[in-house]
């Protein structure tokens, strides 16, 4: 899943609707196919997400109000990006331990274009440790996640997890854990200020952010 960092505007897309932007893109050089299973091209990369960020301005123009930055993905699509957004977290906001299910510690840089090292999927689960805090993932349990990347949600079969960090809030990072409460129709309700683009005023410093520039964008890619 690719997140990307622009001055102030931190753009998420899902796995599917990259790939599907990116196939797009023909070279004569090799089957496409085979390019994603091999090595993602860095400015394809680049031109794939840009489409899709012009599409969504395009679609936004209609109504002003609409949450541009905002992302809602359920299912697999949810299943696929959550490590991504914690370890964006984790690197950003709240330093985090976490570990996939062969008990190997995640690095961020294992995620960025165009130095990324290899190609990792975790079809399993993913264990988070911070201070109290131990806690492992079963990917098969997301149902989905919405919000921003520093102020997201994550539902369970029985729970939520809740990243926040924003300077307005007097304990500023904060990562909760709740059991999910439904309503008769079985829909948990759990309501986030994700219609304030709190990345704006939350964004990390360019000096942080230095490190994964590469020509103004950051990428992460799982």
């Amino acid at each position: 899943m690719p997140i990307v960092v622009h001055k102030t505007i931190a753009f998420v897309v899902s796995r599917a609707e990259f790939f599907e932007e990116y196939s797009k893109l023909k070279t004569e050089e090799k089957n496409i196919l085979k390019r994603i299973t091999q090595m993602l091209d860095f400015e394809k990369s680049i031109a794939a997400i840009t489409e899709l960020y012009s599409k969504a301005i395009e679609k936004q123009k209609p109504n002003e109000n609409s949450r541009l930055y905002y992302f809602d993905y359920k299912g697999e699509d949810a299943q696929n990006i959550v490590l991504e957004l914690i370890l964006f977290f984790s690197e950003f906001y709240h330093k985090l331990k976490i570990y996939d299910s062969q008990n190997s510690l995640q690095s961020i840089d294992e995620y960025l274009l165009p130095h990324k090292k290899k190609f990792f999927l975790e079809k399993s689960h993913i264990t988070i440790n911070s201070g109290l805090i131990h806690f492992t993932l079963y990917l098969a349990h997301i149902k989905r996640i919405k919000g921003l990347v520093n102020n997201f949600v994550v539902y369970l079969d029985n729970l939520i997890l809740h990243f926040c960090s924003d300077i307005n809030i007097d304990n500023g990072v904060s990562i909760r854990i709740e059991p999910a409460i439904k309503d008769v129709n079985g829909e948990i309700h759990y309501q986030i200020n994700d219609f304030d683009y709190m990345f704006d005023r939350n964004k990390p410093s360019k000096y942080r952010l230095l490190r994964f520039r590469q020509k103004g964008f950051l990428f992460l890619i799982q």
